[in-house]
């Protein structure tokens, strides 16, 4: 097969992988601008791609046919052939890397062209002009790999005003965890961070989640949650227990008395005057796509700090892979990557293997994530949640336990454990000094 094939099926490769699984999109466009197709329909189609995904909408083929086919009429019925095809397995990431070679290296014989022109037709070669020729290539080619930064001396000024807080009994806090104690290992969370928060079920993540959630909208940190699993009433209520510190049972069943009733009512005005700080999303069976476009959405029209999602597992990786554990490394990946590129530092909730029931001591080791695919290898901070009062003996009456988030991963801090206390009734997670 000669070159130009081999760029042509490459290109297709890419574009198909992308029809197919649009979240793909977002590995192509750390590689690949439209530019580097050589085929004219092929780069319309990318091109397409970065205008649908940078308006904050999902990549499908209405929408890209839609936006196509003023330009060329014939665009549904290209999408169509392309689809209706017979592929064997597409090796994407390949794929792009060949398009972005072949382009480069298009790109290069392009200039050698230029060079022989120029040398062929002129008397008096001026060096400047081939230096400049030359370094318009190299810029071409380079630009791309490099990855801005910011100014060097920006980050010195960023250490400089830490060095002044830290003078002045300010803690260098970026978004506030809500617990002086987490803040004292993590100096809080930190955008473009991803924070794995993981237990067995029944252990509290959830509850811990709203803690921290109410205790960042007070302190003025704008929030969104995913919620896959629990509908926004549920998760309200549960807010609403843990404002007022009436037992959620009781609100869920009505039998609470006038003083209880009022102060629910100033929970909800709580929550009231401050509902522009928190979006609450409550879509299950959602893509990590589907959320990073919800994302991009509340971040066009207002400031995003923290996103909180409930929980990995639920998330539909739409993935060709049938093996669950892949597809939650891929979904954790992706997700650190939308931290990055939206700014914004990302909560995931998740699920721990059942090995840890199988041990006498069930404390969560970071191997409990492991059978969970790459989230370790993802993750900058992963919390872990321990209720030893969760394996008493049934039927016994705790209503207060003492409960253990264990940093077992930070990947730019210490590691260690703080101790917080929980209450049953209203879901409250309290730190000793606040006892």
């Amino acid at each position: 097969m000669d070159e130009q094939k081999i760029r042509q099926m490459s290109e297709k490769n890419v574009i198909v992988g992308i029809l197919i699984n649009p979240e793909n999109f977002f590995e192509a466009k750390n590689i690949l601008r439209s530019e580097d197709f050589s085929d004219f329909t092929y780069r319309s189609i990318f091109n397409a791609f970065e205008n649908i995904i940078s308006e904050g909408e999902a990549i499908s083929l209405d929408n890209i046919i839609s936006r196509l086919y003023e330009k060329d009429n014939q665009i549904h019925e290209k999408i169509v052939n392309l689809m209706g095809e017979t592929f064997d397995y597409i090796d994407f990431l390949s794929s792009c890397q060949r398009v972005k070679e072949m382009s480069r290296k298009q790109n290069l014989l392009e200039v050698n062209k230029e060079l022989e022109k120029l040398l062929k037709n002129s008397v008096d070669i001026k060096i400047d002009e081939l230096e400049k020729l030359y370094q318009k290539t190299l810029e071409k080619n380079i630009k791309e790999e490099i990855v801005e930064n910011g100014d060097i001396t920006d980050i010195l000024d960023d250490i400089i005003e830490r060095k002044k807080k830290y003078e002045n009994g300010e803690p260098f806090i970026e978004i506030d965890t809500g617990y002086l104690s987490l803040n004292r290992y993590t100096n809080g969370f930190h955008r473009g961070e991803l924070i794995i928060l993981a237990a067995r079920p029944g252990m509290g993540k959830t509850a811990f989640m709203l803690n921290m959630i109410i205790r960042q909208i007070k302190n003025g940190e704008k929030v969104m949650i995913f919620s896959l699993e629990m509908s926004k009433k549920s998760l309200i209520e549960r807010m609403i227990s843990m404002i007022s510190g009436v037992n959620l049972q009781k609100i869920r069943r009505g039998n609470i008395t006038e003083n209880e009733l009022e102060n629910i009512i100033k929970a909800f005005d709580f929550l009231d005057d401050l509902k522009e700080n928190i979006v609450i999303i409550d879509k299950s069976n959602m893509t990590i796509n589907e959320i990073k476009i919800e994302i991009r959405k509340k971040k066009q029209k207002d400031s995003v700090d923290i996103v909180y999602i409930d929980y990995l597992q639920l998330i539909n990786s739409n993935s060709e892979y049938n093996n669950k554990n892949v597809e939650v490394g891929e979904v954790s990946r992706i997700s650190k990557v939308i931290a990055r590129e939206l700014d914004v530092a990302i909560v995931m909730l998740a699920q721990l293997s059942r090995e840890v029931e199988k041990r006498t001591d069930k404390r969560p080791i970071l191997s409990d994530l492991r059978d969970s695919g790459e989230i370790e290898q993802n993750a900058d901070i992963v919390l872990f949640l321990y209720r030893p009062g969760y394996y008493s003996e049934i039927g016994q009456e705790i209503n207060t336990e003492e409960t253990e988030i264990i940093i077992a991963k930070h990947r730019n801090g210490p590691t260690g454990s703080i101790k917080l206390y929980f209450t049953k009734d209203t879901l409250e997670f309290i730190e000793y000094e606040e006892v």
